[in-house]
């Protein structure tokens, strides 16, 4: 009997996103058919990061923690801060597979893990994960920004491939396929002082991008994904992006229903059937006052939508835990 994949779960986090790492773990273990195959490892920047992760009930459960030194005077920090997380995590792992996983996720489907590694150990699928939402969006900057010219400007990010929000893929594609190793070399493109931002000024790039010519595209961190692909020719599936309009698994939706587009969870279908959703914006809901009340109602539906699925595998000894370098 062929042996079952492993899987290095790898989550960039912060200390205001510990009780979203904290559900996800949870959830994430509860819903594994085969969760004795995973190992969590989580990322965290500072001292104080780490303490209120560890701090919560799921801190027993991570096989392994990095720390990523943030970035200074950079623009757009965050978003390099959680490429140089990814790109960490990735070094460290050991695991057949390798998911990387945005801490405000959920699995709405009871044997995720082996949907995965059908595909991407055994089933020609070299990148799965989610799409962008077929969105166009838009930023405000203030009058004295050198940005303040994109202000109102429709901002679109790369359509129908996986991104790295969530995404799975083999371990081994990562010195095959992958400069250096990286998963990404955002956070190297923002701390040279770039911009994320460029119009899709010719047909090959707006070809590989799926985003029409003329159009701004919005860089994120992985967007170079699409050329990785392009380049090696890797064969990719991307979930089925809903909105929360479009959705069958939450029953409570009216409070998220207003908020901003770019603020409303989202929903990821395989098969026709919830396979994960997303909270979005943790970080920036943890702003304002309405966190706690909205993610107790995203935590909720969840739980409200696998008491109709199967049951989940019956929990196992956790996994022995160790400290990784930095």
């Amino acid at each position: 009997m062929e042996r079952a994949p492993s899987i290095d779960f790898c989550i960039p986090a912060i200390g205001a996103g510990a009780r979203y790492l904290d559900y996800l773990v949870a959830n994430l273990l509860r819903t594994a058919a085969r969760p004795e195959r995973i190992r969590i490892l989580v990322s965290h920047h500072t001292d104080e990061d780490r303490a209120q992760i560890e701090a919560t009930a799921c801190a027993a459960r991570i096989a392994g923690f990095v720390k990523v030194p943030a970035h200074q005077n950079v623009m757009f920090a965050p978003s390099a801060n959680h490429s140089s997380a990814i790109n960490a995590l990735a070094a460290s792992c050991t695991a057949d597979i390798i998911i990387v996983s945005d801490y405000d996720m959920a699995f709405l489907m009871p044997g995720w893990d082996v949907a995965i590694a059908e595909r991407v150990h055994g089933g020609g699928i070299d990148l799965f994960g989610v799409p962008y939402p077929p969105l166009a969006l838009s930023q405000h900057f203030p009058k004295d920004s050198p940005l303040s010219w994109l202000s109102g400007v429709p901002l679109v990010k790369y359509q129908r491939m996986p991104n790295l929000s969530f995404l799975a893929l083999r371990r081994d594609l990562l010195a095959s396929c992958f400069p250096e190793g990286r998963i990404t070399s955002f956070d190297r493109y923002l701390a040279s002082g770039s911009l994320p931002f460029r119009v899709m000024n010719t047909r090959a790039i707006a070809i590989e991008n799926q985003i029409p010519m003329g159009l701004m595209q919005w860089l994120d961190t992985g967007y170079e994904l699409p050329e990785i692909i392009a380049r090696h020719g890797l064969r990719h599936e991307a979930l089925s992006y809903r909105a929360i309009a479009d959705q069958d698994a939450f029953t409570t939706v009216q409070p998220f229903a207003r908020l901003d587009v770019i603020r409303q969870p989202e929903f990821f279908y395989l098969g026709g059937k919830p396979f994960l959703c997303h909270f979005k914006k943790g970080s920036m809901k943890a702003m304002d006052g309405t966190t706690v009340s909205l993610f107790d109602l995203f935590v909720a539906n969840v739980e409200g939508f696998l008491a109709t699925r199967a049951p989940a595998a019956p929990p196992r000894e956790a996994p022995p835990r160790e400290t990784m370098p930095a």
